[in-house]
């Protein structure tokens, strides 16, 4: 017996061996929170379960044909992607130019990179509740703003043009930290020979970020970019919280909707073939990105 555990710690002690289980706890982790609910999702989108787990029948894929027939769907994803092309390049904008600010550093940038990395503390739950309030056309702080300043009232939420472009404002006021410090980190590493250089050579701040700075950083920018276009696709949260859809389906995203599908219509097997349907596009959309990324890094 001595023997045989004398040779299985000989096998892992192997580097070729040991790294596996290293890697054993997320691939475990990786497996029953991620992939095993993937499946599972495709099955159940082949049903027509309920939320109670009641009278499940196979219905093939009448999910997924009724979905690509449902207006309400199709609006959805119209509006997941609205949000996505309204928050993604002016968070990845606002961001990047907050962390060629930053990239100095001295007291005061030390204390502004805290200062906006504090939304990330905070849940989006609290974030929506927050701004709820104070954009709340009756006792909203702003709103009474414009009204002592003679501008008309305006409850944003409530209104299908600005619904959805305030909601795009809470969600890069949220989370542009992140992203700004990522950048910031990324700007950092840039090698300060390099901008001596340049600079010996005559070339302005302006030459020397798009010459340097922005060509060193692009792989970062390209994951920040694939990042962020996936959670926007993916948003929920906020719109839950703040306008639950509304007004009028203006807010509606393609999570609210398999939400809503599942947990008020108890229809878990449509709801399931809705998310198959995004997981889909946003896994297109990431493949064509990552392309372009993998071909320009060659280039």
């Amino acid at each position: 017996m001595s023997n045989f555990f004398k040779r299985i710690g000989n096998f892992w002690n192997m580097p070729k061996h040991a790294a596996y289980l290293f890697i054993a706890p997320v691939m475990i982790i990786l497996f029953i929170f991620v992939i095993i609910p993937l499946f599972s999702s495709f099955f159940i989108s082949m049903t027509d379960l309920n939320l109670f787990l009641t009278d499940i029948n196979w219905v093939g894929f009448d999910n997924f044909a009724e979905a690509f027939q449902d207006s309400r769907f199709i609006n959805s994803i119209v509006i997941s992607f609205e949000f996505a092309i309204m928050a993604v390049p002016l968070r990845m904008v606002v961001s990047l130019i907050i962390a060629l600010f930053l990239a100095r550093t001295c007291f005061f940038n030390k204390a502004m990179r805290t200062i906006y990395f504090l939304p990330i503390v905070c849940s989006s739950t609290v974030i929506g509740i927050m701004w709820k309030i104070i954009l709340n056309g009756y006792v909203g702080l702003i709103p009474y703003w414009f009204t002592k300043i003679g501008l008309p009232r305006i409850d944003v939420f409530h209104d299908t043009s600005l619904a959805l472009p305030a909601i795009g404002f809470l969600s890069i006021w949220g989370s542009f930290g992140m992203t700004a410090i990522i950048f910031l980190a990324a700007i950092k590493a840039v090698p300060a020979e390099l901008y001596e250089s340049a600079e010996l050579d005559g070339a302005g701040k302006l030459r020397q970020f798009f010459s340097i700075t922005l060509p060193d950083i692009m792989p970062t920018f390209w994951f920040l970019l694939i990042s962020n276009v996936i959670a926007s696709l993916q948003v929920f949260d906020l719109i839950y919280v703040i306008t639950d859809g509304g007004p009028q389906y203006a807010t509606e995203t393609a999570v609210a909707y398999v939400y809503y599908a599942a947990f008020t219509q108890s229809e878990l097997g449509y709801a399931s073939a809705m998310a198959e349907i995004l997981f889909i596009i946003i896994m297109i959309i990431t493949v064509i990105m990552y392309s372009i990324m993998l071909r320009q890094e060659k280039d």
